[in-house]
Protein backbone atom coordinates (compact mmCIF):
# COMPACT_ATOMS: atom_id res chain seq x y z
CA UNK A 1 0.00 0.00 0.00
CA UNK A 2 0.86 3.81 0.26
CA UNK A 3 0.12 6.23 2.51
CA UNK A 4 -3.43 6.13 1.52
CA UNK A 5 -5.70 3.48 1.00
CA UNK A 6 -4.32 0.22 2.47
CA UNK A 7 -6.84 -1.31 0.93
CA UNK A 8 -7.66 -5.16 2.62
CA UNK A 9 -6.34 -7.97 1.77
CA UNK A 10 -6.99 -11.70 1.96
CA UNK A 11 -9.56 -13.38 -1.08
CA UNK A 12 -11.85 -15.51 -2.06
CA UNK A 13 -13.55 -18.42 -3.09
CA UNK A 14 -14.99 -21.84 -1.99
CA UNK A 15 -13.53 -25.32 -3.15
CA UNK A 16 -14.98 -28.44 -3.97
CA UNK A 17 -13.12 -31.09 -4.28
CA UNK A 18 -12.64 -32.62 -7.95
CA UNK A 19 -13.35 -35.81 -6.83
CA UNK A 20 -16.23 -36.20 -4.90
CA UNK A 21 -14.29 -38.94 -2.86
CA UNK A 22 -12.93 -36.15 -1.38
CA UNK A 23 -9.92 -37.67 -0.57
CA UNK A 24 -6.04 -36.20 -1.67
CA UNK A 25 -2.81 -38.14 -2.07
CA UNK A 26 -0.33 -38.19 -4.84
CA UNK A 27 -1.17 -36.46 -8.33
CA UNK A 28 -0.20 -37.21 -11.42
CA UNK A 29 -0.37 -34.04 -13.57
CA UNK A 30 -0.02 -32.96 -17.27
CA UNK A 31 0.20 -29.53 -18.25
CA UNK A 32 -3.29 -27.96 -19.90
CA UNK A 33 -3.52 -26.31 -23.52
CA UNK A 34 -3.04 -22.66 -23.16
CA UNK A 35 -5.84 -22.02 -25.43
CA UNK A 36 -9.39 -20.68 -24.60
CA UNK A 37 -11.81 -22.21 -21.61
CA UNK A 38 -13.88 -24.06 -24.05
CA UNK A 39 -13.64 -27.66 -24.96
CA UNK A 40 -11.68 -28.43 -28.44
CA UNK A 41 -12.46 -31.61 -30.91
CA UNK A 42 -9.70 -34.26 -31.09
CA UNK A 43 -6.58 -32.89 -33.73
CA UNK A 44 -4.85 -36.62 -34.04
CA UNK A 45 -6.25 -40.19 -33.60
CA UNK A 46 -5.80 -41.95 -29.70
CA UNK A 47 -4.78 -45.66 -30.64
CA UNK A 48 -6.10 -48.34 -28.88
CA UNK A 49 -3.21 -48.61 -25.92
CA UNK A 50 -3.94 -48.36 -21.74
CA UNK A 51 -6.73 -46.26 -20.62
CA UNK A 52 -4.22 -43.70 -18.35
CA UNK A 53 -2.12 -43.25 -21.43
CA UNK A 54 -5.54 -42.55 -23.36
CA UNK A 55 -7.07 -40.27 -21.13
CA UNK A 56 -3.77 -38.24 -20.84
CA UNK A 57 -3.53 -37.82 -24.83
CA UNK A 58 -7.76 -36.93 -24.71
CA UNK A 59 -6.86 -34.35 -22.23
CA UNK A 60 -3.84 -32.67 -23.66
CA UNK A 61 -5.49 -32.59 -27.34
CA UNK A 62 -9.36 -30.86 -25.79
CA UNK A 63 -7.95 -28.95 -22.77
CA UNK A 64 -10.46 -31.07 -20.39
CA UNK A 65 -9.21 -32.08 -17.81
CA UNK A 66 -10.38 -36.04 -16.62
CA UNK A 67 -10.30 -36.70 -12.91
CA UNK A 68 -10.57 -40.50 -11.94
CA UNK A 69 -9.76 -43.04 -9.07
CA UNK A 70 -6.46 -44.59 -9.80
CA UNK A 71 -7.91 -47.92 -9.05
CA UNK A 72 -11.13 -47.08 -11.00
CA UNK A 73 -9.20 -47.06 -14.01
CA UNK A 74 -6.87 -49.41 -12.94
CA UNK A 75 -5.56 -51.63 -15.99
CA UNK A 76 -8.06 -50.78 -18.19
CA UNK A 77 -7.63 -50.70 -21.78
CA UNK A 78 -9.64 -48.79 -24.84
CA UNK A 79 -10.23 -49.41 -28.46
CA UNK A 80 -9.20 -45.60 -29.11
CA UNK A 81 -10.98 -43.07 -30.91
CA UNK A 82 -11.16 -41.41 -33.85
CA UNK A 83 -9.84 -37.63 -34.95
CA UNK A 84 -12.07 -34.58 -35.10
CA UNK A 85 -14.75 -36.42 -32.30
CA UNK A 86 -16.02 -33.55 -29.92
CA UNK A 87 -14.74 -34.44 -26.45
CA UNK A 88 -18.38 -36.20 -25.17
CA UNK A 89 -18.05 -38.90 -28.16
CA UNK A 90 -14.30 -39.31 -28.07
CA UNK A 91 -14.87 -39.89 -24.17
CA UNK A 92 -17.73 -42.37 -25.29
CA UNK A 93 -15.56 -44.10 -27.22
CA UNK A 94 -12.54 -44.23 -25.33
CA UNK A 95 -14.70 -45.94 -22.73
CA UNK A 96 -17.06 -48.25 -24.56
CA UNK A 97 -16.70 -51.90 -22.84
CA UNK A 98 -14.83 -50.26 -19.58
CA UNK A 99 -17.96 -50.82 -17.62
CA UNK A 100 -17.31 -47.09 -17.15
CA UNK A 101 -18.75 -43.74 -17.56
CA UNK A 102 -18.06 -40.26 -17.24
CA UNK A 103 -19.73 -36.78 -16.59
CA UNK A 104 -18.94 -33.57 -16.44
CA UNK A 105 -18.74 -31.23 -13.67
CA UNK A 106 -18.19 -27.95 -15.62
CA UNK A 107 -17.06 -27.14 -19.11
CA UNK A 108 -13.99 -27.99 -18.27
CA UNK A 109 -13.64 -30.63 -16.13
CA UNK A 110 -14.74 -34.79 -16.94
CA UNK A 111 -15.18 -37.29 -13.66
CA UNK A 112 -14.47 -40.60 -14.84
CA UNK A 113 -16.92 -42.92 -12.43
CA UNK A 114 -17.89 -46.84 -12.36
CA UNK A 115 -21.08 -48.42 -11.39
CA UNK A 116 -19.38 -51.82 -9.62
CA UNK A 117 -19.29 -52.13 -6.31
CA UNK A 118 -15.84 -51.10 -4.58
CA UNK A 119 -14.04 -54.62 -3.24
CA UNK A 120 -13.49 -55.37 0.18
CA UNK A 121 -9.85 -53.88 1.48
CA UNK A 122 -7.65 -56.73 1.53
CA UNK A 123 -5.19 -54.56 4.25
CA UNK A 124 -5.79 -51.81 6.62
CA UNK A 125 -7.64 -48.96 5.44
CA UNK A 126 -5.48 -45.85 3.19
CA UNK A 127 -6.01 -43.08 0.70
CA UNK A 128 -6.63 -43.63 -2.62
CA UNK A 129 -4.87 -42.21 -5.38
CA UNK A 130 -6.38 -39.39 -7.32
CA UNK A 131 -5.47 -39.19 -10.74
CA UNK A 132 -5.96 -35.74 -12.18
CA UNK A 133 -5.16 -34.77 -15.97
CA UNK A 134 -4.15 -31.04 -15.64
CA UNK A 135 -2.31 -29.60 -12.35
CA UNK A 136 -3.80 -30.82 -9.23
CA UNK A 137 -5.59 -28.98 -6.69
CA UNK A 138 -5.49 -30.88 -3.28
CA UNK A 139 -8.62 -30.23 -1.34
CA UNK A 140 -8.83 -27.44 1.48
CA UNK A 141 -7.51 -28.55 4.56
CA UNK A 142 -10.62 -29.78 6.82
CA UNK A 143 -11.40 -27.25 9.82
CA UNK A 144 -13.84 -27.18 12.39
CA UNK A 145 -16.89 -24.75 10.85
CA UNK A 146 -17.05 -21.41 12.62
CA UNK A 147 -19.73 -22.02 15.86
CA UNK A 148 -22.16 -19.22 16.12
CA UNK A 149 -19.59 -16.61 17.69
CA UNK A 150 -16.93 -17.16 15.45
CA UNK A 151 -19.35 -16.80 12.92
CA UNK A 152 -21.29 -13.33 14.08
CA UNK A 153 -17.81 -12.20 14.40
CA UNK A 154 -17.05 -12.78 11.05
CA UNK A 155 -20.35 -11.48 9.65
CA UNK A 156 -19.78 -7.87 11.27
CA UNK A 157 -16.32 -7.61 10.11
CA UNK A 158 -17.71 -8.11 6.41
CA UNK A 159 -20.98 -5.81 7.45
CA UNK A 160 -19.26 -3.19 8.50
CA UNK A 161 -16.33 -3.29 5.47
CA UNK A 162 -18.52 -3.45 2.94
CA UNK A 163 -20.93 -0.88 4.34
CA UNK A 164 -17.91 1.52 4.25
CA UNK A 165 -16.72 1.26 0.73
CA UNK A 166 -20.70 1.57 -0.34
CA UNK A 167 -21.53 4.78 1.52
CA UNK A 168 -17.40 6.47 0.80
CA UNK A 169 -18.13 5.94 -2.95
CA UNK A 170 -15.51 3.48 -3.13
CA UNK A 171 -16.98 1.11 -5.77
CA UNK A 172 -15.08 2.13 -9.14
CA UNK A 173 -18.67 1.26 -11.09
CA UNK A 174 -17.45 -0.51 -14.16
CA UNK A 175 -19.81 -3.69 -14.40
CA UNK A 176 -17.68 -4.79 -17.69
CA UNK A 177 -14.22 -4.66 -15.26
CA UNK A 178 -16.57 -6.53 -12.75
CA UNK A 179 -17.33 -9.20 -14.95
CA UNK A 180 -14.57 -9.80 -16.13
CA UNK A 181 -12.44 -10.26 -13.29
CA UNK A 182 -15.22 -12.12 -12.28
CA UNK A 183 -14.35 -14.32 -15.37
CA UNK A 184 -10.89 -15.02 -14.53
CA UNK A 185 -11.63 -15.81 -11.00
CA UNK A 186 -14.21 -18.27 -12.27
CA UNK A 187 -11.56 -19.65 -14.56
CA UNK A 188 -9.40 -20.31 -11.59
CA UNK A 189 -11.90 -21.93 -9.92
CA UNK A 190 -12.52 -24.59 -12.50
CA UNK A 191 -9.17 -25.80 -12.36
CA UNK A 192 -10.83 -28.28 -9.53
CA UNK A 193 -14.26 -28.00 -10.10
CA UNK A 194 -14.73 -24.92 -6.99
CA UNK A 195 -18.26 -23.53 -6.31
CA UNK A 196 -18.08 -20.20 -7.72
CA UNK A 197 -21.92 -19.37 -6.99
CA UNK A 198 -20.49 -17.14 -3.40
CA UNK A 199 -17.87 -15.27 -5.45
CA UNK A 200 -18.03 -11.98 -6.20
CA UNK A 201 -15.63 -9.81 -7.58
CA UNK A 202 -15.57 -5.89 -7.64
CA UNK A 203 -12.91 -3.33 -8.61
CA UNK A 204 -13.15 -0.35 -6.15
CA UNK A 205 -10.95 3.07 -6.05
CA UNK A 206 -7.49 3.57 -4.37
CA UNK A 207 -4.46 4.92 -4.16
CA UNK A 208 -2.49 1.72 -3.15
CA UNK A 209 -2.29 -1.71 -5.09
CA UNK A 210 -4.45 -4.10 -3.23
CA UNK A 211 -6.66 -7.14 -3.21
CA UNK A 212 -8.61 -8.32 -0.36
CA UNK A 213 -11.83 -11.04 0.28
CA UNK A 214 -13.99 -11.48 3.12
CA UNK A 215 -15.04 -14.69 4.05
CA UNK A 216 -18.27 -14.53 2.60
CA UNK A 217 -16.47 -14.66 -0.56
CA UNK A 218 -16.52 -10.94 -1.78
CA UNK A 219 -13.71 -9.98 -3.27
CA UNK A 220 -12.23 -6.12 -4.08
CA UNK A 221 -8.93 -4.98 -6.35
CA UNK A 222 -8.09 -1.26 -6.06
CA UNK A 223 -7.83 0.31 -9.40
CA UNK A 224 -3.85 1.22 -8.36
CA UNK A 225 -3.36 -2.56 -8.39
CA UNK A 226 -5.06 -2.76 -11.78
CA UNK A 227 -2.84 -0.12 -13.26
CA UNK A 228 -0.08 -1.41 -11.83
CA UNK A 229 0.23 -4.92 -13.90
CA UNK A 230 0.76 -5.35 -17.37
CA UNK A 231 -1.51 -8.84 -18.41
CA UNK A 232 -4.32 -11.47 -17.03
CA UNK A 233 -1.41 -14.08 -16.10
CA UNK A 234 -0.16 -11.34 -13.24
CA UNK A 235 -3.64 -10.50 -12.32
CA UNK A 236 -4.84 -14.51 -12.52
CA UNK A 237 -1.65 -14.83 -9.74
CA UNK A 238 -2.87 -12.30 -7.49
CA UNK A 239 -6.62 -13.65 -7.47
CA UNK A 240 -5.27 -17.36 -7.46
CA UNK A 241 -3.52 -16.58 -4.01
CA UNK A 242 -6.41 -14.63 -2.61
CA UNK A 243 -8.66 -17.62 -3.66
CA UNK A 244 -6.35 -20.10 -1.71
CA UNK A 245 -6.76 -18.20 1.02
CA UNK A 246 -10.33 -18.40 1.31
CA UNK A 247 -10.58 -21.32 0.24
CA UNK A 248 -8.49 -22.94 3.06
CA UNK A 249 -10.52 -20.79 5.77
CA UNK A 250 -7.16 -18.78 6.56
CA UNK A 251 -9.85 -15.90 8.30
CA UNK A 252 -10.74 -18.35 10.39
CA UNK A 253 -7.85 -20.13 11.04
CA UNK A 254 -5.78 -17.23 11.76
CA UNK A 255 -8.36 -15.36 13.74
CA UNK A 256 -8.75 -18.85 16.35
CA UNK A 257 -4.66 -18.78 16.47
CA UNK A 258 -4.70 -15.15 18.16
CA UNK A 259 -5.83 -14.02 21.55
CA UNK A 260 -9.05 -12.13 20.65
CA UNK A 261 -9.85 -11.23 23.80
CA UNK A 262 -7.02 -8.67 23.77
CA UNK A 263 -7.54 -6.78 20.77
CA UNK A 264 -6.88 -3.34 22.09
CA UNK A 265 -7.87 0.31 21.08
CA UNK A 266 -4.88 0.76 19.72
CA UNK A 267 -5.43 -1.97 17.16
CA UNK A 268 -8.90 -1.33 15.69
CA UNK A 269 -7.17 3.00 15.39
CA UNK A 270 -4.59 1.76 13.20
CA UNK A 271 -7.19 -0.14 11.11
CA UNK A 272 -9.32 3.59 10.84
CA UNK A 273 -5.75 5.45 10.15
CA UNK A 274 -5.36 3.02 7.22
CA UNK A 275 -8.67 2.87 5.71
CA UNK A 276 -8.89 6.80 6.35
CA UNK A 277 -6.76 7.06 3.41
CA UNK A 278 -9.89 5.10 1.36
CA UNK A 279 -11.87 7.87 2.34
CA UNK A 280 -13.29 6.25 5.31
CA UNK A 281 -13.80 8.43 8.33
CA UNK A 282 -11.63 8.22 11.45
CA UNK A 283 -13.70 7.22 14.06
CA UNK A 284 -14.06 4.16 16.24
CA UNK A 285 -17.08 1.94 15.99
CA UNK A 286 -18.38 -0.31 18.19
CA UNK A 287 -17.39 -3.33 16.31
CA UNK A 288 -18.13 -7.27 18.00
CA UNK A 289 -15.27 -7.89 20.02
CA UNK A 290 -12.58 -9.19 17.33
CA UNK A 291 -13.88 -7.67 14.11
CA UNK A 292 -10.79 -5.16 14.38
CA UNK A 293 -8.12 -8.02 14.22
CA UNK A 294 -9.58 -9.56 11.25
CA UNK A 295 -10.11 -6.42 9.86
CA UNK A 296 -6.75 -5.07 10.26
CA UNK A 297 -4.88 -8.29 8.90
CA UNK A 298 -6.92 -8.29 5.95
CA UNK A 299 -6.44 -4.41 5.71
CA UNK A 300 -2.68 -3.96 6.81
CA UNK A 301 -0.47 -6.97 8.39
CA UNK A 302 -1.73 -10.04 6.26
CA UNK A 303 -1.25 -13.46 6.88
CA UNK A 304 1.84 -15.68 9.14
CA UNK A 305 3.88 -16.71 6.51
CA UNK A 306 2.63 -20.27 7.13
CA UNK A 307 -0.33 -19.56 5.55
CA UNK A 308 0.67 -17.36 2.93
CA UNK A 309 3.63 -19.98 2.02
CA UNK A 310 0.22 -22.07 1.58
CA UNK A 311 -1.42 -19.58 -0.55
CA UNK A 312 1.32 -19.14 -2.87
CA UNK A 313 1.29 -22.69 -3.36
CA UNK A 314 -2.47 -23.09 -4.43
CA UNK A 315 -2.06 -19.89 -6.33
CA UNK A 316 0.60 -21.31 -8.27
CA UNK A 317 -1.35 -24.68 -9.07
CA UNK A 318 -4.22 -22.91 -9.82
CA UNK A 319 -2.36 -20.56 -12.58
CA UNK A 320 -1.13 -23.81 -14.63
CA UNK A 321 -4.33 -25.61 -14.37
CA UNK A 322 -6.27 -23.02 -15.76
CA UNK A 323 -3.58 -22.90 -18.47
CA UNK A 324 -1.73 -19.25 -17.29
CA UNK A 325 1.59 -18.53 -17.40
CA UNK A 326 3.15 -19.20 -14.31
CA UNK A 327 5.77 -16.80 -14.60
CA UNK A 328 2.89 -14.17 -14.18
CA UNK A 329 3.17 -14.72 -10.27
CA UNK A 330 6.77 -13.57 -9.86
CA UNK A 331 6.05 -10.54 -12.60
CA UNK A 332 3.01 -9.29 -10.44
CA UNK A 333 4.83 -9.36 -7.31
CA UNK A 334 7.59 -7.27 -8.77
CA UNK A 335 5.12 -4.81 -10.62
CA UNK A 336 4.09 -4.42 -7.19
CA UNK A 337 7.28 -4.06 -5.01
CA UNK A 338 7.96 -1.04 -5.05
CA UNK A 339 11.18 1.20 -3.72
CA UNK A 340 13.03 -0.65 -1.07
CA UNK A 341 13.31 2.53 1.53
CA UNK A 342 9.47 2.50 1.28
CA UNK A 343 9.14 1.76 5.23
CA UNK A 344 7.57 4.50 6.38
CA UNK A 345 4.44 3.96 4.19
CA UNK A 346 1.67 2.01 4.82
CA UNK A 347 2.84 -1.84 2.71
CA UNK A 348 1.42 -2.18 -0.48
CA UNK A 349 0.26 -5.59 -1.20
CA UNK A 350 1.73 -6.01 2.54
CA UNK A 351 4.73 -4.87 3.18
CA UNK A 352 8.18 -4.75 0.97
CA UNK A 353 9.96 -7.36 3.41
CA UNK A 354 6.41 -9.62 3.03
CA UNK A 355 6.50 -9.02 -0.87
CA UNK A 356 10.59 -9.93 -1.02
CA UNK A 357 9.36 -13.43 0.87
CA UNK A 358 6.99 -14.11 -1.36
CA UNK A 359 8.91 -13.57 -4.72
CA UNK A 360 11.34 -16.30 -3.51
CA UNK A 361 8.79 -18.58 -2.76
CA UNK A 362 6.99 -18.68 -6.27
CA UNK A 363 10.58 -18.50 -7.59
CA UNK A 364 11.37 -22.00 -5.50
CA UNK A 365 7.68 -23.20 -6.46
CA UNK A 366 8.46 -22.65 -9.91
CA UNK A 367 12.09 -23.92 -9.85
CA UNK A 368 11.02 -27.31 -7.73
CA UNK A 369 8.06 -29.24 -8.28
CA UNK A 370 6.00 -27.59 -10.58
CA UNK A 371 9.33 -26.78 -13.00
CA UNK A 372 8.34 -29.03 -15.95
CA UNK A 373 4.54 -27.72 -15.91
CA UNK A 374 5.90 -24.07 -15.86
CA UNK A 375 8.09 -24.57 -18.26
CA UNK A 376 5.37 -25.83 -20.38
CA UNK A 377 3.95 -22.12 -21.44
CA UNK A 378 0.82 -20.73 -20.59
CA UNK A 379 -1.48 -17.87 -21.33
CA UNK A 380 -0.32 -14.31 -20.62
CA UNK A 381 -3.40 -12.78 -22.51
CA UNK A 382 -1.78 -9.13 -22.41
CA UNK A 383 -3.85 -7.33 -25.20
CA UNK A 384 -7.39 -8.96 -23.72
CA UNK A 385 -6.06 -7.20 -20.09
CA UNK A 386 -4.70 -4.05 -21.74
CA UNK A 387 -8.34 -3.51 -23.66
CA UNK A 388 -10.36 -4.39 -20.70
CA UNK A 389 -8.84 -1.44 -18.65
CA UNK A 390 -10.07 1.07 -20.51
CA UNK A 391 -10.02 4.42 -19.13
CA UNK A 392 -8.78 3.15 -15.91
CA UNK A 393 -4.87 4.01 -15.94
CA UNK A 394 -6.45 8.12 -17.05
CA UNK A 395 -9.20 7.42 -13.79
CA UNK A 396 -5.72 6.39 -11.67
CA UNK A 397 -4.31 9.26 -12.36
CA UNK A 398 -7.09 11.67 -11.64
CA UNK A 399 -7.72 9.45 -8.34
CA UNK A 400 -3.58 9.88 -7.05
CA UNK A 401 -4.21 13.63 -8.53
CA UNK A 402 -7.11 14.52 -6.15
CA UNK A 403 -5.28 12.69 -3.17
CA UNK A 404 -2.13 14.62 -3.83
CA UNK A 405 0.48 12.06 -5.14
CA UNK A 406 1.33 14.04 -7.94
CA UNK A 407 4.64 11.91 -8.25
CA UNK A 408 2.70 8.54 -9.27
CA UNK A 409 0.18 10.18 -11.01
CA UNK A 410 2.97 11.95 -13.32
CA UNK A 411 4.71 8.71 -13.74
CA UNK A 412 1.32 6.58 -14.86
CA UNK A 413 0.27 9.53 -17.15
CA UNK A 414 3.65 9.21 -18.72
CA UNK A 415 3.35 5.82 -19.46
CA UNK A 416 -0.13 6.46 -20.48
CA UNK A 417 0.80 9.17 -22.92
CA UNK A 418 3.85 7.31 -24.67
CA UNK A 419 0.93 4.90 -25.92
CA UNK A 420 -0.99 8.11 -27.28
CA UNK A 421 -1.89 11.40 -26.48
CA UNK A 422 -5.57 12.52 -25.36
CA UNK A 423 -7.20 15.48 -24.54
CA UNK A 424 -7.73 13.80 -20.79
CA UNK A 425 -4.31 12.99 -20.83
CA UNK A 426 -3.03 16.75 -21.49
CA UNK A 427 -5.78 18.29 -19.22
CA UNK A 428 -4.44 15.70 -16.22
CA UNK A 429 -0.74 16.95 -16.90
CA UNK A 430 -1.49 20.53 -16.52
CA UNK A 431 -3.21 19.29 -13.46
CA UNK A 432 -0.55 17.99 -11.64
CA UNK A 433 1.36 20.57 -12.51
CA UNK A 434 -1.19 23.51 -11.22
CA UNK A 435 -1.12 21.12 -8.30
CA UNK A 436 2.78 20.83 -7.14
CA UNK A 437 3.70 22.68 -4.01
CA UNK A 438 5.27 25.27 -4.07
CA UNK A 439 3.60 26.76 -6.16
CA UNK A 440 5.60 28.88 -9.13
CA UNK A 441 5.03 31.00 -11.97
CA UNK A 442 7.06 28.10 -14.17
CA UNK A 443 4.28 25.68 -12.61
CA UNK A 444 1.45 27.99 -13.77
CA UNK A 445 2.65 28.29 -17.21
CA UNK A 446 3.24 24.53 -17.41
CA UNK A 447 0.06 24.12 -16.45
CA UNK A 448 -1.25 26.43 -18.95
CA UNK A 449 0.42 25.06 -21.62
CA UNK A 450 -0.81 21.81 -21.19
CA UNK A 451 -4.63 23.00 -21.20
CA UNK A 452 -3.87 24.78 -24.11
CA UNK A 453 -3.30 21.37 -25.50
CA UNK A 454 -5.74 19.45 -24.44
CA UNK A 455 -8.68 21.90 -25.69
CA UNK A 456 -7.37 20.83 -29.39
CA UNK A 457 -8.59 16.94 -28.68
CA UNK A 458 -12.24 16.38 -29.37
CA UNK A 459 -12.03 14.40 -25.71
CA UNK A 460 -11.01 17.95 -23.67
CA UNK A 461 -12.72 17.83 -20.10
CA UNK A 462 -15.19 20.95 -19.73
CA UNK A 463 -13.48 21.63 -16.31
CA UNK A 464 -9.89 22.45 -18.99
CA UNK A 465 -11.69 25.78 -19.58
CA UNK A 466 -12.35 26.47 -15.81
CA UNK A 467 -8.70 25.64 -14.67
CA UNK A 468 -7.53 28.31 -17.22
CA UNK A 469 -10.00 30.49 -16.13
CA UNK A 470 -9.02 30.84 -12.43
CA UNK A 471 -5.46 30.62 -13.56
CA UNK A 472 -6.09 33.61 -15.31
CA UNK A 473 -8.33 35.01 -13.02
CA UNK A 474 -5.34 34.46 -10.65
CA UNK A 475 -2.98 36.56 -12.80
CA UNK A 476 -5.19 39.39 -13.45
CA UNK A 477 -5.77 38.56 -16.72
CA UNK A 478 -9.70 39.59 -16.28
CA UNK A 479 -10.51 39.21 -20.92
CA UNK A 480 -8.56 36.20 -20.73
CA UNK A 481 -10.29 34.16 -17.48
CA UNK A 482 -13.88 35.87 -19.05
CA UNK A 483 -13.52 34.27 -22.13
CA UNK A 484 -12.77 30.80 -20.39
CA UNK A 485 -14.89 30.81 -18.18
CA UNK A 486 -18.12 31.83 -20.71
CA UNK A 487 -16.62 28.48 -22.77
CA UNK A 488 -16.93 26.45 -19.53
CA UNK A 489 -20.70 27.03 -19.12
CA UNK A 490 -21.50 26.60 -22.66
CA UNK A 491 -19.75 23.25 -22.09
CA UNK A 492 -21.24 22.38 -18.84
CA UNK A 493 -24.21 24.95 -18.18
CA UNK A 494 -25.33 22.41 -14.96
CA UNK A 495 -22.16 21.84 -13.42
CA UNK A 496 -22.58 22.82 -9.79
CA UNK A 497 -20.03 24.94 -9.32
CA UNK A 498 -21.66 26.92 -12.82
CA UNK A 499 -23.51 29.48 -10.09
CA UNK A 500 -20.16 30.68 -8.67
CA UNK A 501 -18.32 31.11 -12.64
CA UNK A 502 -21.50 33.10 -13.39
CA UNK A 503 -20.50 35.36 -10.47
CA UNK A 504 -16.92 35.08 -11.26
CA UNK A 505 -18.08 36.82 -14.98
CA UNK A 506 -20.09 39.16 -13.49
CA UNK A 507 -17.23 40.48 -11.36
CA UNK A 508 -15.08 41.02 -14.68
CA UNK A 509 -17.66 43.09 -16.36
CA UNK A 510 -17.07 46.47 -16.64
CA UNK A 511 -18.30 48.85 -14.37
CA UNK A 512 -21.22 50.77 -16.70
CA UNK A 513 -19.92 54.76 -16.85
CA UNK A 514 -21.71 56.99 -14.43
CA UNK A 515 -24.54 58.76 -15.79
Amino acid sequence: MTRSCPNPLITALRACAVCSCGLSLPFISLPLRAESSMPAALVADIPSQPLPRALEDFSRQTAVQVAYLSEVVGARRTQGAPSGLAPEDALERLLRGTGLHYEFLNPRIIRIRTTEPPPPPARAPQLDEVVINGLAIRNPIRIAPANTQEQHILDAANEELQRRIERCGLLYGNSALDQYLQGIAERLLAANASDAAAVHVRVIKGTSANAFSLSDGSIYVTTALLASLDDESELAAILGHELTHYTNAHVLRAYRTEHTQEVSEHVGLLLLSALSGLGFPLDMPKYPLGTHAILKRASVSGYSPDLEREADTGGIQRMISAGYDASGAVAALQQLQGPADSSAELPIYASHRKLAQRLASYRELLAGKHAKLAAAGGETRRADYQGQLGTLPLDQVSILVDYGDLDRAERILNAVIATGDSGRAEFLKGETARKHLPRSDAGVERALAAYALAVTYPDAPAATYREVGLLRRLRGESADAALAFQSYLERAPLAADAPLIRRYLEDARPAAPPP
